[in-house]
């Protein structure tokens, strides 16, 4: 009886084994080949006559958990100041289905990059009904470099509205939230 048991018990834990070293190499392939590398994205710009790289779309995909930097138009900078999405973000993994929106600064010669998702709920608020579910919008003033590539980023600030009716969430202005 003893060797069943042990045998039933050596056979999950090679499973699970097995389980999570083909998870970890999807995983690696995922982010190793899953994007285009720099060279390959310059030709498909040079084919298109795009000539401007799009610094919203690039900090967009550093905060992609499966983007590769190396792979972005990111300056040596922006690598060694950030090393990881959640020096640029650090509420990242709260944020599901993340996008580009447009946001208007006080300075209209100030450049600013909205990122925009949908906070993440655990299952106690989605049992709630009474819960909102939260569309958070960041604010980032943005740099670039002379080769157009993304220098440096810092936070503004964030506001959030009430994602089944576009509202802010707050009773005023006063309630947004700003780093600065």
């Amino acid at each position: 009886m003893r060797k069943r048991i042990f045998k039933i018990i050596s056979f999950v834990i090679a499973a699970f084994a097995v389980v999570i070293v083909l998870f970890n190499i999807c995983i690696f392939m995922i982010h190793e080949y899953g994007t285009s590398d720099l060279e390959t994205r310059k030709f498909n710009m040079l084919i298109s006559g795009t000539i401007d790289i799009d610094p919203e779309m690039e900090l967009l995909h550093a905060l992609q958990w499966y983007s590769n930097w190396d792979h972005l138009f990111l300056s040596d900078n922006f690598k060694n100041k950030y090393k990881k999405r959640q020096n640029i973000l650090n509420e990242v993994d709260e944020l599901n289905s993340m996008s580009v929106v447009a946001v208007y600064g006080d300075d209209s010669r100030q450049k600013l990059i909205g990122i925009s998702g949908l906070k993440k709920r655990n299952v106690f608020e989605m049992l709630n009904p009474d819960s909102v579910e939260i569309y958070r919008v960041y604010n980032f003033k943005y740099i670039v470099d002379s080769n157009g590539y993304l220098d440096d980023v810092e936070l503004v600030g964030y506001k959030d509205f009430d994602a089944e009716t576009g509202f802010p969430i707050g009773e005023d202005e006063s309630e947004y939230h700003s780093v600065a």
